[in-house]
């Protein structure tokens, strides 16, 4: 009978007699004893050793959610650490027998770490041996033991401790080849007695003499606490991790963008409040960039109070996540279809934008259109109004208004009136002439050339 316990349920004799054999590897023992090479603990070892580095080889730099690499961080670390610990308590740990076998002619002993195995030897029939090579290297011997109708198996590394165990295990069976008489007697000799083995063999073996019988007394701990630690070293390891990742994501993301143009200090660093350690340095990056626009504007701007205001919006977006600057576009002449008003305000929105974000750069200034509701940092307002002395021409009347940030209530609002009266036909015209004064009067020109031309291709990084 085959019989399979946990070390440490078993009762403090067998418990004892088992360390001894494993401790003196059989000497002074009666049977034979054959200690297993085991490749697991070094496997665990090294194993949990690369699933470590591996762990935080494929996270760092965290370019991705911080708490995402600390969670692939945190299980790499509890799994490699678990594999290391097993390794480790295979080795020194007193609740793990290591891996042995160990026949003292009264039952098999085989140790597989903390579970063993026992086998009433009083029933062995035959032993069967097979020696195993690989490539013509000797690789181990596969036993197999008939136990009056049932089968044990196992295996011994060892070529002379198998020869031994062979040896040992014959001397103990009923096969016929080792004579009867020695098949009858075994049945009825006593612990500690010599077993002759039979006429053709004469060899003699011993028994011991105090080969416990194991017993199970006691609980196997059920390892819930060693769970709960797992799970709490999980959760603590992400909470400690995630602020670790945090801050290389942000090292390594500032790396990456700190040669770049400002699309990309703000795209991948600025837009994440996140990112703190190199924030200063990021928009003192962003504020070279803005330095020659506004020094620009400052020297060639046409109307000191434009320009000037100006200035103050682009001191505003240069450090900004996002440099967006709201417009809104009115065409409020009278007596004009609504589909004619709407098409010129479009018309005056895009040359206006275009000029503005050429002089600026595309990639450093970004127009949206304002919501109704809303108040746009730049509102231009124009309307065409019939004179007096003749009802074919009109005057244009031109208005900006420029605020800082859209919570500014009161705009700096500039005003004039075209000293030209233009017939009907020359209305596009007008709007040019007056779309020119109002440039020139924030940047000094009224057709800038493109200040730089963005290499950055749609969904860059």
């Amino acid at each position: 009978m085959t019989k399979t316990f946990i070390f440490e349920e078993l009762d403090d004799v067998t418990q004892s007699y088992l360390r001894k054999a494993r401790d003196s590897k059989g000497l002074h023992m009666t049977g034979v004893f054959a200690l297993q090479g085991s490749y697991l603990p070094w496997f665990g070892l090294f194993g949990g050793l690369a699933v470590i580095i591996l762990a935080f080889w494929f996270t760092l730099p965290p370019l991705g959610e911080p708490v995402k690499a600390a969670m692939l961080q945190a299980a790499g670390l509890l799994l490699g650490g678990w594999m290391i610990v097993a390794a480790v308590r295979v080795w020194s740990s007193r609740r793990s027998l290591g891996n042995f076998v160990f026949a003292d002619g009264v039952r098999l002993w085989e140790g597989r770490g903390e579970a063993l195995r026992v086998t009433d030897l009083a029933g062995l029939e035959w032993v069967d041996a097979k020696d195993n090579y690989n490539e013509g290297k000797y690789t181990g011997t596969a036993f197999t033991l008939n136990l009056e109708g049932r089968q044990r198996s196992f295996s011994i590394s060892n070529g002379d401790k198998a020869t031994q165990m062979y040896e040992y295990l014959q001397a103990l069976s009923k096969e016929p080849g080792f004579g009867s008489d020695a098949a009858e007697d075994f049945q009825d000799i006593a612990p500690g007695e010599q077993v002759h083995a039979g006429a053709a063999s004469k060899v003699t073996v011993a028994i011991a003499e105090h080969s416990p019988s194991p017993e199970r007394v006691r609980q196997a701990r059920s390892g819930i606490i060693a769970y709960a630690v797992i799970v709490l070293a999980a959760v603590v390891g992400v909470i400690l991790l995630t602020p670790l990742n945090t801050s290389w994501r942000d090292d390594a993301i500032f790396d990456l963008v700190k040669t770049q143009r400002p699309p990309y200090l703000r795209d991948a660093y600025l837009i994440d409040p996140r990112n703190t350690r190199h924030r200063e340095e990021v928009e003192a990056l962003l504020a070279r960039f803005y330095a020659p626009v506004i020094k620009d504007v400052q020297d060639h701007g046409g109307d000191k109070d434009l320009s000037g205001k100006f200035v103050a919006v682009l001191e505003k977006i240069k450090t900004a996540p996002r440099p967006t600057v709201s417009i809104r576009v009115r065409d409020e002449s009278k007596n004009q279809h609504e589909l004619t008003r709407t098409a010129r305000a479009d018309k005056l929105e895009k040359r206006f934008v275009d000029a503005m974000s050429a002089f600026v750069s595309d990639d450093m200034i970004e127009f949206v259109k304002a919501p109704d509701e809303a108040r746009p940092i730049f509102e231009i307002e124009f309307a065409f109004e019939p004179t007096k002395d003749d009802a074919r021409k009109s005057q244009l009347t031109w208005t900006v208004r420029i605020r800082q940030s859209v919570d500014e209530e009161q705009a700096l609002a500039k005003t004039w009136t075209s000293e030209r009266h233009w017939l009907d036909e020359e209305q596009e015209d007008a709007i040019r002439d007056q779309t020119a004064t109002m440039l020139k009067g924030l940047i000094g020109v009224d057709n800038p050339l493109p200040r730089f031309i963005p290499q950055r291709a749609p969904g860059d990084f």
